[in-house]
């Protein structure tokens, strides 16, 4: 009988982790970003043109620009001694189209020695193998945005985040989850993750015709530097070989390879950039246009993060507020008014109607509410379902100064008091504050003035994020963990980004200037009405 999706928790295969494999995980991400930063480097310093020698234009989306190598990596027939190493034929030629020769190469003595776990198994690196030497694909371009937001979605550590993320992403989703998480967010570093996941790829067709596919894959996120100081955020996917978690054929599933290792840049103007590396290899027996069409659309949907860090903030946002209403009215029902809590416009018989903000409650008009999209959760998985969000709702969700669900969920766990910590405003009919939900969201401090001068360039770190692309000071080491240590300047540019409170001090006055506004401009239309012979205000 063939097994249905999604699996039970307990009949998945458990996977366990030992500090030595921990370890060697921990310094194969780090060196793949490494590597990941210095193509970026290498982009920018070029002016960020692609070099047409090495890539040849594929396809285009919006802002998005994807190309594929134009030349294939040949497959060493020897065995390597780590499975995320190139081929020593690429990786040591000087003339490499990568323009280095240090590419996914280190001590093989040390790396091998601490993944000499996986040797046990002959077929360990079949995954990881295809990963590293299929075609590469490489996208940049640019998007609408914080990078916070795209950060925000990239760390899923539960089934329910993760499920969030899958279906906003790929749509047909038919199982996902946390197999094993290595390491996992604090209050000092809220985005930084490290661990295993699984996801499924709902076949188009009828399972026994085209087979669904699966991916085992080692996730990283966080933040890390340049070497001119400058924030980015990345986000890598690299399929790995576990033994404890076989191909799942009962399934009609097929075990696909992938590494995609994206990094995003803040700019000016709520514009982040973003460089994406890597390729998905479709395993079976699948026509070529229709496999090139699947790879293409997945590395496409990447820059849907930023929006998926959106959506899962007014999630958040949404459950958070239903359980405060619950427990104020028991019946959950918001309360009936006629006038908009945003531009206190009265609702009329013709004309803008009113109705509830469906995050928070409050009364709005047309006007003043968008459509929105927010998780519903259905057992292990879920599904995305429209709502009417007041505007301010939809401005806290996009606030980089507003601090993302997994730092509360950190606290807590913790045991820390988050009373004093979570900012708990509400907008009235003046809506002079940002609305947000206990518990999810809060003001965002700026990054710390210190931090020790032995932290690594390319490392593994996390934390928050300035408004901009400008830092002040440098960083303090109990806020930024490094993996590895190497050389790194021991000061940053001193330019100031503007404080939490002035902005918010900001925010509120616009709203005001708003209001008044609004408040003019429907004095002059009653003045119209009532003196048909005044002047007229268009």
């Amino acid at each position: 009988m063939v097994g249905v999706f999604p699996i039970p928790r307990d009949a998945l295969p458990e996977v366990i982790v030992s500090p030595e494999e921990h370890y060697g995980r921990k310094m194969q991400m780090n060196q793949m970003l490494e590597s990941l930063v210095e193509e970026y480097e290498r982009y920018v310093d070029a002016g960020r043109e692609v070099d047409r020698r090495r890539w040849s234009s594929s396809a285009s989306r919006d802002r998005l620009k994807l190309y594929k190598e134009r030349r294939i990596p040949r497959v060493n027939s020897k065995p390597k001694s780590k499975p995320w190493a190139m081929t020593d034929e690429e990786s040591e030629s000087p003339s490499s189209p990568t323009g280095q020769s240090r590419q996914y190469r280190r001590d093989s003595s040390v790396l091998g020695s601490v993944l000499s776990f996986q040797s046990s198994s002959a077929s360990s690196t079949l995954s990881e193998e295809a990963a590293d030497t299929m075609q590469l694909s490489l996208m940049v371009g640019e998007s609408t945005g914080r990078m916070e937001n795209a950060m925000i979605a990239a760390h899923a550590t539960t089934q329910k985040d993760l499920a969030l993320v899958d279906v906003f992403l790929h749509e047909d989703v038919a199982d996902c989850s946390v197999l094993h998480t290595m390491e996992g967010p604090s209050v000092e570093d809220p985005y930084h993750f490290l661990g295993y996941k699984w996801f499924v790829k709902k076949s188009p067709a009828p399972s026994q015709i085209v087979r669904h596919r699966d991916s085992v894959y080692l996730e990283g996120a966080g933040f890390t530097k340049t070497k001119s100081g400058e924030i980015l955020g990345y986000h890598i996917m690299h399929s790995v070989d576990l033994m404890g978690f076989p191909e799942l054929r009962e399934h009609n599933c097929l075990r696909s390879s992938q590494s995609i290792r994206s990094l995003y840049r803040q700019r000016p103007g709520d514009i982040v950039e973003i460089f994406v590396l890597g390729n998905v290899h479709i395993a079976g027996f699948i026509v070529g246009p229709l496999a090139s069409m699947f790879v293409t659309e997945t590395l496409l949907s990447m820059p849907k993060m930023i929006e998926c860090g959106e959506a899962k903030r007014l999630t958040k946002m949404a459950q958070d507020m239903e359980a405060q209403r619950l427990a104020k009215m028991p019946n959950g029902k918001h309360p009936n008014t006629a006038i908009c809590g945003l531009c206190h416009q009265t609702k009329k018989r013709f004309g803008s109607s009113v109705s509830n903000c469906e995050v928070c409650g409050t009364t709005t008009c047309s006007r003043c509410r968008v459509p929105r999209r927010i998780f519903v959760s259905e057992g292990l998985l879920g599904r995305f379902v429209k709502v009417s969000c007041c505007k301010t709702c939809v401005l806290a969700a996009k606030s980089p100064n507003l601090i993302q669900s997994t730092v509360v969920e950190a606290k807590a766990k913790d045991g820390m008091d988050l009373k004093n910590r979570v900012s708990r405003t509400s907008s009235t009919s003046t809506a002079s504050t940002a609305r947000t939900s206990t518990g999810s969201v809060a003001r965002m401090g700026s990054l710390p003035t210190a931090m020790a001068a032995t932290a690594p360039n390319h490392s593994i770190m996390s934390g928050t994020i300035p408004e901009d692309d400008t830092l002040n000071g440098s960083f303090k080491s109990s806020q930024w963990t490094p993996v590895v240590s190497s050389s790194m300047p021991s000061s940053l540019p001193s330019t100031m980004p503007a404080s939490v409170d002035s902005k918010a001090e900001l925010f509120m006055r616009m709203l005001e200037l708003q209001q008044r506004a609004e408040d003019t401009y429907n004095t002059l239309q009653q003045n119209e009405y009532l003196m048909p012979g005044a002047p007229q205000y268009r």
